[in-house]
């Protein structure tokens, strides 16, 4: 019966999914007139596991607003009339909530799926965790921050050096010059931590935008994961080498 409910309701899904989404940078959107909601579920003990194999706790992803969720909710709207579709998530599911200019916008991450990994109603001008990162100056401190590829990284790098850090929706975005001054003039070093893409020696995508920025903002400080570490990125150099490796690099680019 649960196979014939899941058959069901991905048939559902299919049927409005051309009008929902786009595809853009290898990730999925909504498009203008769709939203999203999602029914968030308790924490698992592999929800914890995966978060934890990046050295980031529960704790600190509800922080982060990051929540573990069961199902997802489509609407279109068009011409007056709401549809609705409602799909069930992975058993590893998750929200990254954001808010900008007081509107919700949520993007689903799941990790192992072939089809749906990412869906996003972000645009291009959120930053994830800026609220939170601005916080930390005002609150905290203001000495540094890092931007880096993607919020998953940037709460490894946060919760593990202790340095406030967020990002943009992906390494190919520019950020516009007035943004970037609010940056500068909030922090006193302005770190970049973009993927090394260790196995293609010619494409390095990750360094490469990384260089554009740098050529953008020369203020911008760059640190790179060596490629005989062979770990892309701050979360992958967590789970594979572990969080000592992370502090080790982060002390000897600074």
């Amino acid at each position: 019966s649960e196979a014939l409910l899941k058959i069901k309701l991905d048939t559902e899904y299919r049927i409005p999914r051309v009008s929902l989404i786009r595809r853009y940078n290898g990730k999925i959107h909504l498009t203008n007139n769709s939203s999203i909601k999602v029914k968030i579920r308790d924490w698992k003990d592999w929800d914890r596991e995966f978060w934890n194999s990046f050295g980031i706790s529960q704790k600190f992803c509800e922080w982060c607003n990051v929540y573990p969720v069961s199902h997802a909710f489509f609407t279109r709207e068009e011409n007056g009339l709401k549809r609705t579709v409602t799909v069930p998530m992975d058993k590893y599911a998750y929200a990254y909530f954001e808010w900008k200019d007081g509107k919700e916008s949520i993007k689903l991450y799941q990790p192992f799926s072939s089809t749906m990994k990412w869906l996003s109603k972000h645009d291009a001008s959120v930053w994830d965790l800026w609220k939170q990162a601005f916080l930390f100056a005002e609150k905290k401190s203001n000495e540094a921050v890092i931007i880096t590829s993607s919020r998953k990284d940037a709460m490894c790098l946060w919760e593990n050096l202790g340095v406030p850090a967020m990002s943009l929706q992906g390494e190919g975005y520019i950020p516009k010059s007035q943004v970037m001054k609010q940056v500068f003039d909030t922090f006193k070093r302005v770190y970049i931590w973009y993927d090394n893409d260790f196995k293609h020696k010619e494409d390095n995508p990750g360094q490469d935008n990384a260089k554009k920025l740098i050529e953008l903002y020369p203020n911008l400080i760059n640190i790179c994961i060596p490629s005989e570490l062979r770990s892309k990125d701050p979360s992958d150099l967590v789970k594979n080498k572990g969080v000592q490796e992370l502090k080790n690099i982060w002390e000897k680019q600074r």
